[in-house]
């Protein structure tokens, strides 16, 4: 058991992402990040704050968020954190490396009924069953 886990919940940024499909006996890998939204709004605020996650995906993962997670789609990594190595970029520049979530797993956040799938939908209609009565909370002001 790994004490290094990191489980993420958002969604696929509308930006670049790098990818590299299997080639010449090497793995295909994926760079990318995910908008994590933050669970407090700060005052005046219309919108709650997101964090950008840098990810990073190796052989069949990253096929897998390349091919099912379009931009701007929810996705749930379970990953561990890594540290980026310090390189020089193609200008010259020294670039710092930081923090990194390597994915270990990958799932589908959204429910069929909300991706518009009609076979799916109909299938999720006929299995949901009816939510119990809501009990009121005893933290409820009176």
């Amino acid at each position: 058991m790994s004490l290094n886990k990191v489980i993420l919940n958002g969604r696929i940024p509308n930006f670049d992402h790098s990818y590299g499909p299997e080639k010449d006996g090497k793995k295909a890998w994926y760079m990318g990040k995910v908008s994590v939204q933050k669970d407090i709004k700060p005052e005046g605020e219309k919108y709650y704050p997101s964090i950008l996650v840098s990810v990073k995906a190796f052989g069949p993962k990253a096929d897998f968020l390349e091919k099912q997670f379009p931009q701007g789609s929810g996705v749930i990594i379970v990953g561990h954190l890594d540290m980026d190595n310090d390189y020089t970029d193609k200008d010259g520049n020294e670039v710092k490396g930081g923090l990194v979530v390597i994915v270990d797993d990958i799932y589908f956040p959204d429910s069929p009924a909300k991706t518009g799938d009609a076979k799916a939908t109909k299938a999720a209609t006929k299995t949901e069953t009816a939510a119990p009565a809501k009990k009121p909370s005893p933290f409820a002001k009176k």
